[in-house]
């Protein structure tokens, strides 16, 4: 065989460079970074072009839809991202079957609920100023719940390119349509839903055509996928009720006693904040398996270390973001969503001290976990719970957007507390008895 043709078979060093790409991570940080940017330049477009009063009615509703997302994640996508994997290809084919069956009434399930919070609402017991919005919630919130699951089903069976795909179809089709509203002038809480709920229910749709092959729907199949999930995720879907009330709950008090303007300031201030998201989500997709791995081969200690190690990394970043805002959060406020929005600057430092404590949490809740004593950190949520009563109410009664977001951070700082205090004294299960 001559050179000529050795040549001809070796491979070029753009190939052997694209062989060493982590293309699965990128995808699922690029991925990321849609999402967040999509759900920014929405806040971004209502706050320029509708106001702060009707930004507010469409963070009140997307609080309501990350709750049940949440929700949907402990009971089906969560159980289905750890059997799957597991599974032959036909029965994991029905097992995705049924996940879409029990998505189906996931959705049902939600369109009671907006039905019911609407009703509350016509009643004067629920914030009747948003009304419209959750009675056009309960219509198409579901394709904003199915969104959700496309990506969790693409990441269970790690076709990130395709979620990639995704979240870059329902970018371009949501800010597309936003902007187009936006330049009409027609751009409201209402229409945002609307054009948001087209962009999900097209990608989502689209996606399930293109992957059908993936599902087999068995009826017989359904009761015992149901009962296996909910063995699986019963505690974790706890945690997400009681954790969920005491996140999402401050905008609807800023909006009973403040009104709709005060809650689109908090949108503002929250959805700035959650930028630093990417970084967190980020990293977090590592450090849990990390922490689970490194107890099961090198034991207690190790893992104690690396999650103090871990934390360390978190507040170096995180603490900058906080001294940036401090400094510049009036002017950037202005800058993205206009002079309106300059009084919220000192919510927004806040805020981010709130984020700090949030991913210092983390570490601590996932060794936790490793350490096979999720009943501590469920425990540990209430209390944020207990805070939200006895301290956030009334902070925000008085202070407002200043009240609303010191009796977040305290809440989170609180449990950061009480989770740093479990993972450095509790004893792990013994293995076997759970």
């Amino acid at each position: 065989m001559d050179s000529s043709s050795l040549a001809s078979r070796a491979p070029s060093p753009w190939s052997v460079l694209a062989s060493r790409v982590p293309w699965r991570p990128l995808f699922g940080l690029a991925g990321q970074v849609f999402v967040s940017g999509t759900n920014f330049g929405t806040g971004v477009l209502l706050a320029r072009f509708a106001g702060k009063e009707q930004y507010g009615h469409y963070f009140l509703g997307f609080t309501l839809l990350v709750y049940m997302v949440e929700l949907q994640n402990a009971l089906i996508s969560t159980p289905y991202m750890v059997y799957a994997p597991r599974m032959d290809e036909a029965e994991r084919r029905r097992y995705a079957g049924s996940a879409l069956a029990h998505q189906g009434a996931a959705m049902a399930a939600a369109t009671v609920l907006f039905l019911f919070a609407a009703a509350c609402s016509a009643a004067g017991l629920l914030a009747p100023n948003l009304l419209p919005v959750l009675f056009l919630l309960a219509a198409t919130g579901g394709f904003f719940m199915l969104r959700d699951q496309v990506r969790r089903f693409c990441f269970a069976h790690m076709q990130m390119g395709a979620a990639f795909l995704c979240d870059i179809a329902v970018a371009a089709l949501q800010l597309g349509g936003l902007a187009l509203l936006a330049w009409s002038g027609a751009l409201t809480a209402l229409s945002a839903y609307g054009v948001i709920a087209v962009a999900c229910g097209i990608t989502a749709l689209g996606w399930l055509f293109w992957a059908r092959a993936q599902f087999e729907f068995d009826r017989s199949d359904f009761a015992p996928s149901l009962r296996r999930n909910w063995q699986f995720g019963r505690w974790v879907f706890a945690s997400a009720v009681v954790w969920g009330l005491s996140m999402n709950f401050y905008p609807w008090i800023l909006n009973r006693f403040h009104g709709a303007e005060a809650a689109g300031l908090w949108g503002a201030c929250f959805t700035v904040v959650m930028l630093g998201n990417i970084l967190l989500m980020g990293v977090t997709n590592y450090l849990g398996p990390r922490i689970a791995a490194l107890y099961a081969e090198d034991g207690l200690h190790a893992m104690r270390a690396f999650v103090w190690r871990s934390n360390l990394f978190f507040a170096l970043p995180l603490g900058a973001l906080c001294v940036f805002l401090w400094f510049f959060g009036r002017p950037l406020l202005v800058a993205i969503y206009g002079e309106e929005f300059a009084p919220a600057a000192g919510a927004l430092t806040v805020l981010s001290v709130n984020l700090l404590a949030l991913a210092l949490a983390f570490a601590f809740s996932r060794g936790l976990f490793a350490m096979e004593r999720a009943d501590l950190d469920f425990k540990i949520n209430f209390v944020p719970l207990v805070c939200l009563v006895a301290l956030g109410i009334p902070l925000t009664w008085y202070f407002g957007l200043a009240g609303a977001a010191a009796g977040l951070c305290a809440a989170n700082c609180a449990a950061l507390c009480c989770r740093a205090a479990a993972f450095a004294y509790a004893a792990p299960r013994p293995e076997g008895s759970a």
